[in-house]
């Protein structure tokens, strides 16, 4: 959990940079940080199990760039 922290947090900004001003280094680096940490903690690793944490690691973080980026004109790394 700490060294996919750790990534994830050095890898935002310049991946960000990649596409400045637009959010996609947060939503880009997101995606597999949620579905990697939720993996992690699953009990059973099983196609069924894995299926709604991979949903759930799209949608939360596209659900939150979107919060960010339309309702509030935030901008993410």
């Amino acid at each position: 959990t700490l060294v996919l922290t750790l990534v994830y947090f050095l890898a935002m900004v310049p991946v960000g940079d990649i596409w400045p001003n637009t959010g996609l280094g947060f939503l880009v680096c997101s995606v597999p940080y949620v579905i990697l940490t939720g993996v992690l903690f699953l009990h059973e690793r099983t196609v069924a199990t894995i299926w709604p944490v991979a949903l759930a690691g799209v949608v939360a973080p596209l659900l939150v760039w979107w919060l960010f980026t339309e309702i509030f004109f935030l901008t993410l790394p």
